[in-house]
């Protein structure tokens, strides 16, 4: 009996991705294939799925699980990502709501994000033939993204927005109870709408994600970086984000509070967004000391 368990920690430790080979014979079952080793035959074709999509797809992004749905088997962790292309990224607890409700929804996944919409594009692209050095145009067609969410669309739904909802009642008992001027009611219900809508506008809005390229354009391809995580180039200002686990253009950073990255798309709203909340902190606190 111990020599079955060697054999069977033996097979165990030359299988993985790493040795791309499945050893599952027996010394002691005649040459027959083990329920281990099928196991380990599924894991590693689906690994090969993923390492496929990943390199396959038309989006700059990191090695993630293909869909939601598959991300959904996977048990839930506490702790960050990696960030990097070669390990697996543990789960977030934000991580696990979009496997969880996306999967059902049937949002499409882009690295760590969530697409509720998509359209497509014909696309013209001029390119050198390799063999003949002969310049010739294809056309294809890719996806664009209208409808995103990042990672973090939890916080926005049960942080963001309540906060925001409850300092607005607050106010709004306080100017029905007072003597609040009527400018200062009209400016405050016109920002604080308008401090919705801009923090929506930031959250659903495509941040910049950018398509993959296998190599650089030629009049850029001096200031075109390549990018291992995302097995593409990307321009200067372009930079790879861990938790969303794509590539955006006039990265900033990751802003929790709206849920997703800021960058070069979504930039204008998160500015306007910003300054809103500034601006209706000003009223909610100048109408409060007037209802004092």
């Amino acid at each position: 009996m111990p020599q079955r368990r060697a054999a069977v920690a033996k097979d165990r430790q030359q299988v993985g991705p790493e040795n791309r080979e499945i050893v599952s014979l027996s010394l002691e079952s005649g040459g027959e294939p083990r329920s281990s080793s099928v196991d380990d035959l599924y894991d590693m074709e689906r690994h090969n799925m993923r390492i496929k999509q990943w390199r396959e797809s038309p989006f700059a992004v990191g090695l993630t699980e293909r869909t939601w749905w598959e991300e959904s088997r996977k048990p839930c962790k506490p702790s960050r990502a990696y960030g990097d292309s070669e390990l697996e990224r543990d789960h977030t607890g934000c991580l696990c709501c979009s496997a969880w409700i996306c999967s059902r929804l049937g949002a499409q996944r882009v690295g760590n994000m969530s697409v509720l919409k998509s359209t497509e594009e014909l696309v013209e692209e001029v390119i050198e033939d390799e063999e003949s050095g002969e310049i010739i145009s294809r056309t294809f067609t890719r996806p664009v993204i209208q409808i995103v969410v990042g990672p973090f669309w939890p916080m926005l739904i049960l942080i963001t927005y309540p906060l925001i909802f409850a300092a607005s009642w607050y106010t709004f008992k306080l100017i029905i109870k007072g003597n609040t001027p009527y400018v200062v009611i009209l400016m405050w219900a016109l920002c604080t709408v308008s401090l919705m809508v801009s923090l929506a506008l930031t959250a659903c809005t495509d941040p910049g994600i950018l398509y993959k390229y296998h190599k650089p354009p030629p009049q850029d391809e001096s200031t075109w970086r390549w990018t291992d995580q995302a097995v593409s180039y990307r321009p200067k200002r372009a930079q790879y984000d861990p938790d969303c686990a794509v590539v955006v253009e006039g990265f900033d950073h990751t802003c929790p509070w709206t849920g997703t990255a800021i960058g070069k798309r979504n930039m204008p709203y998160f500015q306007c967004f910003v300054c809103l909340v500034f601006i209706c902190i000003f009223l909610d606190l100048y109408i409060v000391t007037l209802a004092i």
